[in-house]
């Protein structure tokens, strides 16, 4: 079966929305079981749920060129501010909101972001941020 660019792009989005409802039912459990070790452990476990969260919505959502880079901000933006949402709406099920969580969670956005435009081969240059 040969996948058109449109059958992977809807596959992609059909993923990353079942990847961001399990993120968001996981993230609001009231118990989670504890990552054995350092309590840095779960930092980690921030940074990479976020990380494939964006690298997935920058997939599913693919443009080349200057696009490219717009498209990075933008879900930059996006997943920044739901990072925020989500830490707070965790105190309604007796979790913690932490700072420290929410930096984990921005450096995975940040480092698929980043990962995104080395492979789009443009970082985003003043113009493109002052554009958006």
């Amino acid at each position: 079966m040969k996948w058109t660019a449109v059958t992977r792009r809807r596959v992609l989005r059909i993923i990353f929305v079942a990847y961001w409802v399990t993120l968001f039912g996981l993230t609001h459990l009231s118990k989670l079981p504890a990552c054995p070790g350092p309590h840095y452990k779960d930092k980690f476990a921030h940074v990479a749920g976020y990380a494939l969260l964006t690298g997935l919505a920058l997939a599913a959502w693919h443009a080349g060129g200057r696009s490219a880079a717009r498209s990075a901000l933008v879900w930059f933006a996006v997943l920044s501010s739901y990072a925020a949402v989500d830490e707070l709406l965790q105190t309604l099920v007796g979790r913690s909101c932490t700072l420290g969580d929410w930096l984990a969670d921005m450096t995975g956005v940040a480092l698929a972001v980043a990962i995104s435009l080395i492979r789009a081969g443009k970082p985003p240059s003043a113009t493109d941020v002052a554009q958006s």
